[in-house]
């Protein structure tokens, strides 16, 4: 379901958690005179088929859930989660180590930290974990480059030059 530069205001509604046979949904608003959806990131525990999850772009806030796609039966199979450019905040729970393929993007957002057994999934964000740790995930507060996170050797996370972002 792609609902992409829409019009939209407001949460995202609880009854998506019904949607058991979704795959794919995508609500990005990259344009600045589109809608914004807001409020926090429902737990779409429900979604047993969600594949691909595109919420770029919005005003989102919260935590992500601990229960979050809790039910997927795709945890060996790629996963893409794109949350790119919201207000998210706290940790990344530890709870996504169920994916074994899991494509995580969160930069733009303000989490503070990500545990340290996710920074051993080898095969997430395209295996490059498995090169960089928890900084092919999301650079570590205090530092940046330009996509937000290390993807190859030739662009590491490096220290914001006045300290914090």
């Amino acid at each position: 379901l792609g609902l992409d530069e829409n019009k939209f205001h407001g949460s995202l509604p609880s009854e998506m958690n019904n949607m058991v046979n979704l795959k794919y949904f995508s609500c990005q608003n990259f344009e600045d005179d589109t809608g914004k959806l807001s409020g926090t990131l429902p737990s779409l525990e429900n979604l047993v088929f969600l594949k691909d999850l595109y919420l770029d772009d919005n005003e989102l806030t919260g935590s992500i859930p601990k229960n979050f796609l809790k039910h997927s039966a795709s945890t060996d199979a790629p996963v893409t989660i794109g949350l790119m450019r919201n207000n998210i905040t706290g940790t990344i729970p530890k709870e996504l180590g169920q994916f074994q393929k899991l494509q995580l993007d969160i930069v733009e957002n303000k989490i503070d930290s990500i545990p340290k057994e996710l920074c051993k999934m080898n095969q997430w964000m395209a295996g490059t974990v498995e090169q960089f740790g928890c900084d092919a995930i999301l650079c570590p507060k205090g530092s940046y480059n330009d996509v937000g996170r290390q993807d190859s050797k030739g662009l590491p996370c490096v220290k914001c030059p006045n300290g914090e972002e």
